[in-house]
């Protein structure tokens, strides 16, 4: 929460593992302040909590603030207990009156959920029945083919060493890609050429539901070609329904004329936790995609990779968790995380709060973005 000169006003920096009881606390301190809830399970859900000072403040700002919005981040998106934070923070939002919204994590996640490329939706969020399978279920269940657009996922995916392991054992990988690496060279059978968004056409949907269209503005090289264009033929192929467009003016209309009623709320009804998270003092993992890391076009632009919004290949810990391994900042660690090990630089990093790690993604194949992880000196 920020005041209007900007500067920091109030905050609570805590671990992955405690940030559903941080949001508990908030509400808590709401309910102290005078603000009501006949939400009984709400009330039994946050009785345990302590409310700490950073809480009250926090609570005081929105309770006081006269517009206020509450944003759930990538990183909220991407937890474990995502849906106990939307919980938390829609509670919160209705006893101050806010908004809620999401910070989506990439240009086009809203696009691509209005539009029904998720395994549990069709398009303007239609809930079905037979959903499929998520990305981190297809990586998990080792499946015996692959289609992959536009993605490296040892260095996209949750999981990035789980993936790798995945596509390398899998019969059959097609990469829809601009580039070729030498990893993609090792699990992919097919590379089939697209071009770049420069050389593309089509339109995003923001996180405010508003369609913002471009036009290409040079041709592809060589053999390259938009990638619904090789959907479109991928589909012909299987003869699969709905692959018969010709311009992407035509699906861009299709999909217009399908979401002309759609009226986005996020206030609905959301999934009540059992219980809150409980904390067990080991070191987690905590990850960020610093924003010249975040795709193959980014990582390769050599000008946006000497600046400093880039993944460092370092592991961060807080002075308080460095000296309790015994390392300096600089020297190398020993990362284990689910059986997998890797050597990184330490780096000395005091906005993360104790028993916490940070490993950015983007350029590097690592393990899960979350979760337990052991740190050793060397």
């Amino acid at each position: 929460d920020f005041d209007s000169n900007f500067n920091l006003a109030a905050r609570a920096i805590v671990t992955p593992a405690d940030m559903t009881r941080a949001l508990a606390g908030i509400i808590k301190a709401l309910l102290e302040a005078g603000k009501t809830s006949k939400d009984q399970d709400l009330l039994k859900l946050i009785q345990p909590v302590h409310v700490a000072a950073e809480h009250k403040l926090i609570a005081g700002r929105l309770a006081q603030a006269k517009n206020s919005a509450v944003l759930l981040g990538t990183l909220a998106q991407s937890h474990a207990e995502y849906s106990s934070l939307r919980y938390l923070a829609g509670h919160i939002a209705l006893l101050c009156g806010a908004r809620l919204g999401y910070l989506p994590e990439s240009a086009n996640s809203v696009g691509a959920w209005l539009s029904g490329a998720v395994p549990h939706r069709r398009h303007a969020g239609v809930a079905i029945t037979g959903k499929g399978l998520n990305a981190g279920q297809m990586l998990a269940e080792k499946l015996p083919a692959y289609l992959l657009l536009n993605l490296e996922p040892e260095l996209d995916c949750w999981d990035g060493a789980q993936a790798l392991a995945a596509l390398e054992a899998a019969e059959c990988v097609i990469a829809m890609t601009a580039y070729v690496t030498d990893t993609m060279q090792r699990y992919a059978d097919v590379l089939l050429p697209i071009a770049q968004y420069a050389e593309n056409e089509g339109s995003f949907i923001n996180m405010a539901g508003t369609t913002q269209s471009f036009t290409a503005i040079v041709r592809a090289p060589g053999t390259a070609r938009p990638a619904w264009k090789v959907l479109r033929v991928l589909g012909n192929t299987f003869e699969l329904n709905g692959f018969n467009q010709d311009s992407v003016l035509q699906v861009s209309a299709e999909l217009s004329g399908a979401l002309a009623n759609t009226r986005p709320d996020n206030n609905h009804a959301w999934r009540k936790p059992e219980k809150l998270a409980t904390l067990n003092g080991t070191l987690l993992r905590i990850s960020e995609r610093s924003v010249n890391s975040v795709d193959p076009l980014v990582r390769r632009a050599q000008a946006l990779q000497e600046t400093g919004d880039v993944a460092d290949g370092t592991v961060h810990v807080s002075s308080q968790t460095a000296r309790d391994i015994g390392v300096a900042n600089g020297q190398p660690v020993l990362i284990e995380q689910q059986g997998r090990k890797v050597t990184m630089p330490l780096s000395i990093d005091d906005r993360l709060p104790a028993r916490t790690v940070l490993i950015q993604n983007g350029k590097m194949v690592t393990g899960p973005r979350f979760g337990e992880i052991k740190l050793r000196k060397i």
